[in-house]
């Protein structure tokens, strides 16, 4: 069964913020893809 969740997340300006936060959700096991 597949999920879809949405965060909306502010303050992420730059590359270098975005790329953080999409290798983070991509190291996650439960996580199968992350756009950022």
């Amino acid at each position: 069964m597949a999920n879809t969740t949405i965060l909306a997340l502010q303050g992420l300006s730059c590359g270098h913020c975005t790329g953080s936060v999409k290798k983070a959700l991509d190291a996650r096991p439960d996580v199968e893809s992350a756009v950022v």
